[in-house]
């Protein structure tokens, strides 16, 4: 059996792995290949995005292989696998860029030839680096996380106290946005694992598998602003959800129950006192925000849904925002102060509610809601 320690090149990478316990040696192999292809990608980077190169070569390939090799350890399904048989089709290592190119395409492949694949994708990326004896140095030290059962993906790829291919990386990513192709969720993508977190699983899932079924990978057809114009669509969804739950539980977590139906003698003089139109408005705002989260965790999202909930939202902001200028800035300064004074959603008096249904968050999430819908295809 090979110690960790004497792990230094591709076969004695794939002899460890072999060794490993059968029921975990398939997601060990896809996530350990995953983040090797993830230490590479600067180099791949910096020579994909190079402001000199003039050519009409399409990237996100690569981008994506690494993508499932992100997800497909935590989620072998079918899926993943024809997309893993895509992805990983072809690969070269006649350069350094190219072997960073093949390092991707090797982790991709890792999830249906876990072993190997990943001896592989080790392999490239040591060769596409300069430094390459830190590559071996960071995948050692993952292999001993392994054996002690730590979570890999909350580690930090490189394990040194300096990344030396940061400074590559910050360049290339200058680079990538001077092209204005939309390249912002691969940056979030590489930086999160940098850091050793992970960006929504379900999110990263439901992109890697885009295309498995319809028009042969139509999805992935196109110029990389195209196929990262439909990336785009899903992040923001994600986004989406995630921004209208943090409305829920912040600014119109006081509105929750406080509709006209529920005020009675037993309700505190704050609530009683608080104009019916805002309690309306405000209480119409939560609802179609919760309306909004539950279409767009649909499958297939409904554009007009989608449209109208936004519509609603930003209608019920300007009716408030209207009795809001009735009062005039004097009370609506005194109103803020309001905010705090008590722990209890029922203690909610006019002024709280108006502070809540003003924020800027809320007009927001409409808005965005609204151009996301307009973009869907139905």
């Amino acid at each position: 059996m090979v110690d960790v320690s004497e792990i230094k090149d591709q076969e004695s990478f794939e002899a460890w792995l072999k060794a490993r316990p059968k029921e975990t040696r398939q997601a060990e192999a896809i996530t350990l290949a995953h983040r090797s292809a993830l230490r590479a990608l600067p180099v791949y980077a910096d020579w994909a995005f190079d402001r000199s190169r003039k050519d009409d070569v399409t990237h996100g390939a690569v981008f994506r292989a690494i993508l499932i090799s992100a997800v497909a350890a935590n989620v072998p399904t079918a899926d993943i696998r024809q997309a893993a048989y895509s992805a990983s089709a072809a690969a070269s290592t006649f350069s350094a860029a190219s072997a960073a190119y093949s390092a991707a395409y090797s982790a991709a492949a890792a999830a249906a030839y876990p072993a190997y694949s990943a001896a592989s994708a080790a392999h490239s990326a040591s060769a596409s680096a300069a430094d390459s004896d830190a590559i071996w140095t960071d995948l050692r030290e993952d292999c001993r996380l392994v054996e002690v059962k730590q979570n890999l993906l909350s580690h930090p790829i490189r394990h040194g106290a300096k990344d030396p291919l940061a400074e590559m990386w910050e360049e290339a990513k200058e680079a990538m946005a001077a092209r204005q192709e939309g390249w912002e969720f691969w940056i979030r993508f590489y930086e999160a694992a940098r850091a050793g977190s992970s960006l929504n699983l379900e999110m990263l899932t439901e992109i890697a598998t885009q295309g498995n079924v319809d028009d042969e990978f139509a999805f992935w057809k196109g110029s990389d602003a195209e196929v990262n114009a439909r990336i785009s669509e899903i992040v923001e969804k994600y986004d989406l959800i995630t921004a209208g739950k943090d409305l829920l539980s912040g600014p119109l977590a006081t509105t929750q129950s406080a509709t006209t139906e529920h005020r009675s003698h037993n309700m505190p003089p704050e609530l009683v006192d608080t104009p019916p139109l805002v309690l309306l408005q405000t209480q119409r705002i939560r609802e179609d925000v919760e309306a909004a989260i539950e279409e767009l965790q649909q499958p297939e999202p409904e554009r007009e849904e989608l449209k109208a909930r936004a519509r609603s939202i930003l209608d019920a902001l300007k009716a408030i925002g209207a009795y809001c200028a009735e009062l005039g800035d004097a009370a609506l300064k005194e109103s803020a102060k309001e905010v705090g004074k008590t722990g209890t959603k029922w203690a909610i008096g006019a002024g709280v509610t108006i502070y809540a249904a003003q924020t800027p968050q809320i007009q927001d999430f409409a808005t965005r809601l609204l151009d996301l819908a307009s973009k869907l295809v139905q």
